[in-house]
């Protein structure tokens, strides 16, 4: 009667795993929620595995709390979704820099000027790389600055699909507690407006 402890959430797909284990004999392992004995659910790793022992089937169910660490997790995922929601409905482009130029995150708005598109899964391009040739040298002279740990600034632009941008940008050292530069904060705001 274990399962009737079950969150009515998380029931039907463990009954369904029982059910196959008691047919193929296989084990299972699942993050679920069981009823403390308080009334509260509580997230558990339950495993189930399947001994054959002096002929008859024995089966053996373990459950370990988890509850603190996946309900930290769940709190940090949604922490870190929030802020990401936050950062694209900026329509500045917001990027992480890492110190050796390359990006490792960047905003909806960053995506889509300088790469056209609204989602990308992974980053790890060079940044200058992304911007015209004539601007790569005062974009690397901040960079550099960034990296010593000092506030840069410089005059960019993009071009993509046959339109110019121009872009102010600013960029922020993101320190560790030895004070050493890990990433780069960088907001570039578009002045094209401004420049014609």
């Amino acid at each position: 009667a274990w399962l009737k402890h079950m969150h009515p959430d998380d029931l039907e797909h463990v009954y369904s795993l029982w059910e196959q284990a008691q047919k193929t004999g296989n084990g299972f392992e699942r993050e679920c929620r069981l009823r403390h004995h308080s009334g509260e659910y509580r997230w558990v790793l339950m495993m189930v595995c399947h001994q054959l022992q002096e002929g008859f089937d024995q089966w053996y169910v373990t459950c370990t709390d988890i509850h603190q660490r996946l309900t930290e997790y769940h709190e940090t995922a949604d922490s870190l979704k929030a802020h990401t929601d936050m950062l694209d409905v900026s329509v500045d482009c917001i990027k992480i820099v890492r110190p050796n130029g390359t990006v490792s995150h960047m905003n909806k708005s960053g995506c889509v000027a300088l790469l056209g598109q609204e989602r990308v899964k992974k980053f790890d391009m060079p940044w200058l790389s992304l911007l015209p040739e004539e601007v790569r040298q005062r974009g690397q002279r901040a960079i550099n600055d960034a990296v010593k740990g000092k506030n840069a600034r410089f005059a960019g632009m993009s071009t993509f699909g046959g339109k110019t941008q121009y872009w102010d940008n600013i960029l922020t050292p993101v320190k560790n507690e030895n004070g050493e530069t890990i990433n780069i904060l960088c907001v570039s705001r578009d002045v094209t407006l401004q420049r014609v």
